[in-house]
């Protein structure tokens, strides 16, 4: 296999170079495009898979995402995760070093974005509730200044309102959901690469340069996904 063997001759350059005599040391060819052209990818790799880092932590002082769009992080996560994928499939080192830094980056600004998706939305129902608490209030006392705007009252016939709609009201308001938008988008990533890696693995009849190949163009793909993303 082509991809496997050149992966090998990258993991033992270093050796290779440092045992054999002088004479026998590798072309500056070689060192060139397979040992120092590779290695700018992965310092290149690694500088671009940080560059959100100073927005993210600017965003979590402030305590919200703003305008900020979380959703490059989610599929960074699963450009990572394919290619370290193809990393052990073709044996290649130099592929491992620049994605296992973007994974781990990945990771932490996934995690801030669904911090602050979560705070923000425990922040409006929490104002919500006190606005439909205090309009509460006001209806109880005949406030003639209450405007109706939230949970317009419920007239019962005894002429008062409605006490079970207010309950329900803020019961309705206070049920957080259990997962924000950007973790289902980082959940629905992880999935179709643990199907994508499951399947290659699993699918006896597939040969290794083929296992090589899908993965490949299927993390080419991601990759796509990951640059265009706006």
């Amino acid at each position: 296999n082509t991809a496997s063997h050149k992966g090998e001759l990258r993991c033992s350059a270093l050796c290779y170079y440092v045992v054999l005599p002088r004479t026998m040391a590798p072309s500056a060819e070689y060192i060139v495009l397979d040992l120092l052209c590779p290695s700018l990818g992965v310092i290149l790799a690694t500088l671009t898979f940080a560059a959100p880092l100073q927005s993210l932590r600017e965003r979590l002082s402030k305590g919200s995402l703003g305008q900020l769009n979380p959703t490059p992080w989610a599929v960074m996560t699963g450009n990572c995760a394919g290619w370290i994928a193809y990393s052990y499939l073709t044996k290649d080192l130099f592929v491992l070093f620049a994605n296992v830094p973007g994974l781990l980056v990945s990771m932490w600004l996934n995690f801030g974005a669904i911090k602050l998706q979560y705070r923000t939305t425990y922040m409006h129902c929490e104002q919500q509730t006190r606005l439909l608490r205090r309009h509460h209030r006001r209806l109880v006392g005949n406030d003639a200044s209450n405007d109706g705007r939230i949970f317009p009252s419920q007239p019962t016939a005894n002429g008062g309102h409605d006490q079970n709609s207010y309950e329900h009201g803020v019961e309705a308001i206070e049920t957080v959901s259990s997962t924000v938008p950007h973790e289902r988008k980082v959940l629905w990533v992880l999935l179709f690469w643990v199907a994508v890696c499951s399947a290659v693995a699993h699918i006896q009849s597939l040969t290794n340069y083929q296992r090589e190949q899908i993965v490949g163009y299927v993390v080419n793909i991601n990759l796509c996904f990951f640059t265009l993303h706006p």
